[in-house]
């Protein structure tokens, strides 16, 4: 029996080809990975927006810069009321690229189980209410301050605001005399817009000197000096 003798030329060459294959492989992939732009959703996210922007709530990452900017401009939905959450599911998300003309196969997606976007907001306490109630009162009050006693009665709760320039007006009432109980209206914007209204309950009470009669004085009764 003769023994087997093999081509050690024919067996490198063989190496070296597979070789060369891979890393014309390699070399490929990564050409093609540098032209994907890649979205990563945060799990938790804050807007101030009245509308989930996706570059509000995700890391975007990619050479195409008007691609990147397209993507973070795109409208994903509502945003929840301020001081409140809203879930996103990822696979939406992925909706909402497709139904803006974004080519999915240049762009690469990761998001957690679940998508969690909240509405920032500010707090106008009671105390700030009832603070800028008395300062009206007192500013337009056309009796002598030291002859008057001022008392809020009722202030619905706090109010919770979007985030942003906040501005206040109070209406004044048409037939009140600042003397007495009254419910004055005060409204909240922000940003320029109409958010909320709040009434405000105020008892105010006038104290000055009166004539008094030692007995009863009938009706109609003329008095002389």
């Amino acid at each position: 029996m003769k023994p087997s003798f093999y081509n050690l030329k024919g067996v490198h060459s063989g190496i070296a080809g597979a070789f060369l294959i891979t890393i014309i492989l390699i070399v490929q992939a990564s050409h093609s990975m540098a032209g994907i732009t890649t979205v990563t959703i945060h799990k938790r996210s804050t807007v101030i927006q009245e509308k989930i922007l996706l570059g509000k709530i995700s890391k975007i990452q990619g050479e195409d810069k008007y691609l990147n900017q397209k993507l973070s401009s795109i409208v994903i939905g509502r945003a929840p009321q301020p001081n409140k959450f809203r879930y996103i599911n990822g696979k939406y998300i992925q909706i909402r690229l497709k139904q803006n003309k974004i080519d999915l196969s240049q762009v690469h997606i990761s998001y957690p189980e679940k998508i969690e976007v909240y509405r920032d907001y500010k707090r106008v306490s009671k105390d700030e209410i009832k603070r800028i109630m008395l300062a009206y009162i007192n500013k337009n009050i056309p009796w002598d301050k030291d002859s008057v006693r001022i008392k809020v009665i009722n202030i619905s709760s706090d109010l919770i605001l979007p985030k942003g320039n906040v501005a206040y007006h109070v209406t004044p009432l048409k037939h009140w005399n600042y003397m007495g109980r009254g419910s004055i209206p005060i409204v909240f914007k922000v940003n320029n817009t109409f958010e909320k209204k709040t009434w405000v309950t105020v008892e105010v009470d006038v104290f000055g000197d009166v004539v008094i009669s030692p007995k009863h004085l009938g009706k109609s009764t003329i008095m002389s000096k």
